[in-house]
């Protein structure tokens, strides 16, 4: 059903400049499979790019003037990107959510139906329909206020492409299973299967009583809808990503950045190679737009010839550790560089320990400490290098506690915990499990004797660090993998929630709830004070003695030094509560 939007969803007003590093942290997660692509499309007069991004954005873009404005946010990584107009645009996500948006109405609906990720979108011939594809296997079509009114069923693989053309006779759905089905547009019924492909076939597109598919076969395949043959198969020496037709110009793209330009006959007009490729458009003016890792866009002109770029957020907060004075704060960038803000001192200390986002990030006033594959490494607070120790798996968190420069808990991608000596490199203990699932954070409770850690397969545990044995666990299906533990009560994210569980007891209390999805929540020393921080950069203070929200507002409103999600104080909560 379409609702209103409340004044654009991040509580800005549409045409502020967004996406300043200064105002907004992302946190992408790493994939390798290609597949997790950034979606681009152009607005129909060219004047604007749309860009799906990983953190579940959908933002346009005017190359003009460089402006970017955020039109609203899924709660997870953006696959698929179309616009009919320049008001009103269909995206779909990893969330299995179909959104059309609406600006000049400022109004969305949202298409709620599959059961896997979206991975494609389209516009029907006159913009009245939304069609989608989704790794479920099935293709649906959608009116504009997010009304499903057919489910076209067939693929026997995930579907990674939607087209509507032929003057709006046809779908077009490609897949994983090597083939591409035909579908009536107006009544949804299958009308033939197009086989012919080896592999995956990746795009199609379709112009008239043509169509060209593009496969991980190597092979670009144009046919005849007419007469359903394929009429011409062109061969490449790397697997095809992205397929785009405009003006009598099938422009067939790679992974790797070689663009090949056929007329419609398959003569070839011209080829060339940009950097590596994630996502690739056509504007109706003949400039070609690629979608870069790194979330970069660059522009460039019918012949290949580069126009310009925009890096969106090359400078994003990846991880946050905060000391328990205070005095501390550090920022892992997505660029590989930490900064380190001595507080009192109003001093900056920067360096790069890696070219890649750092993810692993603890801190008190004397060290640093971050995971590099299976390395831990260690700095002090001026930014000088103390410890590089070795691992038997790779790093997935670490833990140092306050006032202690003598050792780091580490937790490991196959779930065991190790207690470090950062003198002599040396186990004091190590915590294992029968499950290897990956530890995702530590929490220490050192008066009690004991850590509770959370893992990737939705599981506290709770250890006894006196026995060295996982004492407790405690599951939920929603479980984030971001916890904190303080006098004998965990705290933690499920889906829209900040949960409060008494971990003798295994009472379950809920604190707030978020418009958006949870991504972290901390708590100060006392126990007192609960922070949640959500996916659309907002934030809530619980207080737990008088049992209510206190404080709310948007992470942008704290300042530049204050913006971090990772561990913070009284002091910082002070300072929110002011």
């Amino acid at each position: 059903m379409a609702e209103n939007l409340p004044n654009i969803p991040c509580d800005l007003p549409q045409g502020d400049v967004l996406l300043d590093s200064n105002m907004f942290f992302y946190r992408y997660e790493k994939h390798g499979d290609r597949k997790f692509n950034q979606a681009i499309t152009f607005s129909p007069d060219s004047n604007e790019v749309f860009f799906g991004a990983w953190d579940g954005s959908v933002i346009m873009w005017n190359p003009n003037n460089r402006n970017l404005l955020l039109l609203h946010r899924h709660s997870s990584h953006v696959r698929a990107v179309a616009a009919f107009r320049k008001e009103i645009v269909a995206s779909g996500a990893n969330d299995a959510t179909v959104r059309i948006w609406n600006r000049a109405e400022e109004s969305y609906a949202e298409c709620v139906g599959h059961k896997n990720t979206v991975t494609s979108v389209c516009f029907s011939h006159d913009g009245r329909r939304v069609i989608s594809g989704s790794e479920d296997n099935d293709v649906r079509i959608w009116d504009l206020d997010g009304n499903c009114l057919a489910v076209l069923e067939g693929h026997v693989g995930p579907i990674y492409g939607i087209a509507a053309g032929g003057n709006g006779r046809y779908i077009a759905s490609c897949s994983k299973d090597c083939t591409i089905r035909i579908w009536d547009q107006t009544t949804g019924e299958f009308v033939h299967t197009l086989n012919g492909h080896d592999g995956t076939v990746e795009s199609v597109h379709i112009v008239s009583d043509k169509l060209i598919s593009v496969s991980r076969d190597r092979t670009a395949r144009f046919w005849n809808l007419n007469t359903y043959n394929c009429y011409n198969t062109i061969t490449h020496t790397c697997e095809l990503d992205h397929v785009f037709v405009r003006s009598a110009k099938v422009y067939c793209v790679a992974y790797t950045g070689h663009t090949f330009i056929y007329d419609m006959a398959g003569e070839t007009i011209d080829e060339f190679r940009v950097p590596f490729v994630r996502s690739f458009c056509v504007s109706p003016n003949g400039n070609l737009a690629y979608g870069h890792s790194g979330a970069k866009i660059s522009l460039y002109n019918p012949q290949g010839n580069f126009i310009k770029k925009q890096k969106i957020g090359s400078k994003q907060i990846f991880s946050a550790a905060v000391s328990a004075t205070g005095n501390t704060v550090v920022h892992g960038m997505g660029n590989g560089v930490i900064n380190i803000l001595d507080v009192p001192n109003n001093n900056n200390y920067r360096f790069r320990p890696k070219k890649s986002a750092v993810y692993k990030l603890s801190a008190n006033d004397e060290i640093i400490t971050t995971g590099v594959n299976n390395y831990l490494i260690v700095y002090t607070t001026r930014a000088v290098e103390v410890a590089r120790i070795e691992m038997e798996k790779h790093i997935s968190f670490t833990h140092v506690v306050p006032n202690c420069a003598d050792y780091v808990y580490v937790g490991l991608l196959n779930g065991t915990i190790v207690k470090v000596d950062i003198a002599t490199e040396e186990t004091v203990f190590e915590l294992t499990r029968r499950t290897k699932s990956r530890v995702m954070s530590i929490s220490v409770d050192e008066a009690n004797n004991r850590i509770i850690t959370t893992h990737s397969n939705k599981q506290f545990v709770v250890w006894d660090l006196e026995t060295c044995t996982a004492v407790k666990q405690l599951v939920h299906p929603d479980m984030s993998t971001n916890s904190r533990l303080i006098e004998g009560f965990a705290f933690t994210t499920t889906g829209d929630s900040i949960i409060e569980w008494e971990i003798e007891t295994e009472n379950r209390n809920t604190l707030c709830t978020f418009e958006n999805h949870t991504v972290c929540v901390q708590c100060t020393p006392c126990g007192r004070y609960v922070v949640g921080f959500s996916r659309d950069n907002r934030y809530k203070i619980f207080d737990r003695n008088e049992g209510e929200v206190i404080k709310e507002g948007h992470c942008r409103d704290l300042g530049a030094k204050q913006m971090f999600v990772g561990r913070f104080t009284a002091q910082f909560v002070a300072a929110l509560l002011q």
